[in-house]
């Protein structure tokens, strides 16, 4: 896997705040209230959810293509990489 710009995961919520559990920094402060805490859920699980993606994005990319099959793995795959370079700033 390519080297994290971001700060490393694992990120916890707690309520509105999101903050890195290996160095205790905060990453962020949810300031919407009515959705804060779900949107703070969200974005503590942004480092875990990209691993999950490469991951799936590696593994697409090595299966057999079967479009009658009723979905295009080449399709997946790339929404899968477009996904992570929009993460990784690229």
């Amino acid at each position: 896997m390519s080297q994290a710009k971001h700060t490393p995961g694992p990120w916890t919520a707690t309520g509105r705040s999101v903050n890195a559990e290996a160095s205790d920094r905060n990453i962020c402060v949810v300031r919407f209230a009515g959705d804060a805490a779900a949107n703070a859920r969200l974005i503590a699980a942004a480092p875990a959810m990209l691993e999950a993606l490469k991951v799936a994005a590696a593994y697409m990319a090595a299966l057999p293509q079967f479009p009658d099959r009723g979905f295009d793995v080449a399709s997946i795959t790339n929404e899968c990489k477009a996904a992570i370079a929009a993460a990784e700033g690229k």
